[in-house]
């Protein structure tokens, strides 16, 4: 369930892990019950606490799936991640492979298997794939669900 036809995950002999995340924060930091997404821990937002609207808010996207993963519904970084860093990017050095091994509270950001691209839900519902080269202010933007921010420029742009 959740996963991505592009993933190679797909076709591995093992229980199913998801591809999507519910996005956590909009910077990077422990999951906890003040964070600034729209899934994090012990969180019931309604759409009124979505003041910067449903339509510029991620609610779900991708992420490159690990071998310790707890599945869906463990609310742990298997199924939520933040804005706080370049989408296409799981972890802040690239020479680690798994950060979240040295640093339990470490959740981690966005990234696919595509190139150059990362597939994201919105709250309105909409689809879309976001370039990991996207403005990393906007991004961060999209992430807050109530930041009170406009964008100064398009936020699908690079």
């Amino acid at each position: 369930m959740f996963v991505c036809p592009s993933s190679a995950d797909r076709l591995l002999d093992r229980p199913p892990v998801s591809n999507y995340a519910g996005c956590q924060n909009d910077v990077e930091s422990p999951i906890n019950v003040d964070n600034h997404g729209v899934l994090f821990l012990n969180s019931h937002i309604s759409r009124k606490d979505v003041t910067d609207g449903i339509s510029h808010t991620l609610y779900v996207g991708e992420k490159l799936t690990d071998p310790l993963d707890l599945g869906w519904m463990s609310g742990t970084r298997a199924t939520l991640r933040n804005t706080g860093l370049a989408p296409g990017w799981g972890s802040p050095d690239p020479t680690v492979r798994n950060p979240a091994e040295k640093n339990e509270l470490w959740v981690g950001g966005f990234a696919s298997e595509h190139a150059d691209v990362s597939n994201y839900l919105f709250g309105d519902g909409r689809t879309e794939s976001l370039s990991n080269c996207i403005d990393m202010k906007v991004f961060q933007q999209l992430g807050n669900r109530a930041d009170g921010k406009l964008f100064d420029h398009d936020p699908m742009a690079p």
